[in-house]
């Protein structure tokens, strides 16, 4: 779940710059690491701010995300 593909993002990160909130939700609650960043440092909750994702933002922020990463 936490694996991520040769770009770097994990699944999480794709469904949080996409903004499958449902997705998001699953994915955070069997345990996929919020805070994982891509090749260039960027998080989840980075993709999901930059693409305008409020609801992703939201569930990344109850699941723990660290808002001082990238």
């Amino acid at each position: 779940m936490n694996t991520a593909n040769i770009d770097g993002l994990t699944l999480l990160y794709v469904s949080c710059q996409s903004g499958h909130d449902r997705c998001v939700e699953l994915l955070i609650q069997n345990g996929a690491n919020t805070n994982t960043a891509d090749f260039e440092g960027l998080t989840p909750l980075y993709a999901s701010c930059h693409n305008g994702h409020d609801r992703c933002t939201q569930l990344l922020l109850m699941g723990m995300a660290d808002m001082n990463k990238a």
